[in-house]
């Protein structure tokens, strides 16, 4: 009877101990496809990653380890794609704006081996090499994302140190040049990034706008607008120059200023909306 009876309870308790392995294997399963799928599914995300993708927002945002791995490898993404959207920019950005002082400086250059070199001709060399020194230094801080020292300046007397280097090709200066200006112009910036700005601004001014161009510089509320008349028989000459735009732009943006583009068939405007300064 005793003997009965254990048999009995050994068999239950068997297929107790059975049931709950089964039982302790699924859970563990179940358990373990909960914890491995979002792994997959971040792994699956990140294999299908084009050069412009990005990490679903979903999974960026669960409140676990694999939303904080997610979110650190989204992050780490999007700082390696905007790196090398400044390497690109800058490389652009090389080409761009040191080629006009070296062209001066190589002019310069080739008019000395004919006679003495003068003391402009000196002079222009000088300038130009403390031009490509300077843009350089700020085309390495744009690249670099670096901090761009910000202070106050008087905006107007940058905009005429600009105007005097490039007198000579808006002659007569009454018939095609406008200057309604305040006394002074206190911003808050980079000195030489808005010099920078507004160099670029009159160049494709001269450039895009013809031989015959009439620039007009204006400030009125808080907006500077800097205006350039289009030869309607050359439009090819307003187009082409977006790289011109894009860098206006960042400079802008290096400096907390707003900048805007407006073409139109006989005239091209840019507004600038710098921090005003005390």
């Amino acid at each position: 009877m005793v003997s009965k009876l254990i048999e009995d309870v050994g068999g239950v308790l068997i297929f107790v101990a059975l049931g709950l392995i089964g039982l302790a294997l699924a859970l563990a399963w179940l358990l373990a496809r909960r914890l491995v799928s979002p792994l997959q599914d971040l792994a699956h995300q990140v294999r299908g990653l084009g050069p412009n993708g990005a990490i679903a927002p979903g999974m960026r945002q669960r409140r676990d380890e694999i939303g904080y791995l997610a979110d650190k490898l989204g992050t780490t993404l999007d700082e390696l794609r905007a790196a090398l959207a400044r390497e690109h920019a800058f490389t652009r950005d090389v080409g761009h704006e040191l080629r006009t002082p070296l062209t001066v400086m190589k002019n310069t250059l080739v008019r000395a081996a004919d006679r003495p070199l003068s003391g402009q001709d000196a002079n222009a060399l000088s300038d130009g090499v403390d031009d490509i020194g300077k843009t350089v230094d700020l085309l390495f801080a744009l690249a670099r994302a670096g901090h761009v020292a910000h202070a106050a300046f008087d905006l107007r007397g940058c905009i005429e140190d600009r105007l005097l280097r490039i007198v000579d090709q808006i002659e007569p200066i009454a018939d095609r040049l406008v200057i309604d200006l305040p006394e002074q112009l206190a911003v808050v910036g980079n000195r030489h990034l808005a010099m920078l700005l507004i160099d670029n601004c009159l160049g494709n001014a001269l450039f895009h706008g013809g031989p015959e161009a009439r620039l007009r510089c204006s400030f009125a509320d808080g907006v500077l607008s800097i205006e350039n008349t289009c030869d309607v028989q050359r439009p090819q000459a307003i187009q082409g120059f977006q790289h011109g735009q894009d860098l206006l732009r960042r400079i802008a943006a290096a400096m907390d200023w707003e900048l805007t583009v407006h073409a139109e068939p006989t005239s091209y405007r840019v507004d600038i909306v710098p921090q005003p300064g005390a």
